[in-house]
């Protein structure tokens, strides 16, 4: 009788990579993050000044009842109300688009990373 033995050694390296930690503290993902941030604060300034300015026509759309007619009020309220309706559009593209950005940039971000968490 033969006996055959045959030692197979396989090492196996386990190891835990926090993303939140490398996106936030690599500079790839600082990168990203300051590019976001700035976009941001550009679109949240660039509204909040839209928002302002069409608070104001509400304002004196609203001094203005009494002296227009009923029809030029109804005429001015519904092209301030599309005017409104515009800005919230522009504004709900404005914060999908910075969500997109992120989601690639993240993305992008793992894409560079598989290489090494491989090896």
């Amino acid at each position: 009788m033969l006996l055959i033995y045959t030692h197979a050694s396989a090492e196996q390296k386990i190891a835990y990579l926090d993303m939140k930690f490398v996106l936030n503290n690599s500079k790839a993902g600082k990168g990203a993050q300051d590019y976001l941030q700035k976009s941001f604060k550009e679109n949240q300034q660039k509204f909040l000044d839209e928002e302002n300015a069409l608070k104001k026509k509400e304002n004196d759309l609203l001094a203005q009842k009494t002296i227009l007619t009923k029809k030029e009020y109804q005429k001015k309220s519904d092209d301030l109300r599309k005017k409104v309706i515009d800005y919230q559009s522009q504004r709900r593209t404005a914060l999908e688009k910075i969500t997109l950005q992120r989601a690639e940039a993240r993305q992008k971000l793992l894409e560079k990373l598989d290489p090494i968490m491989k090896t």
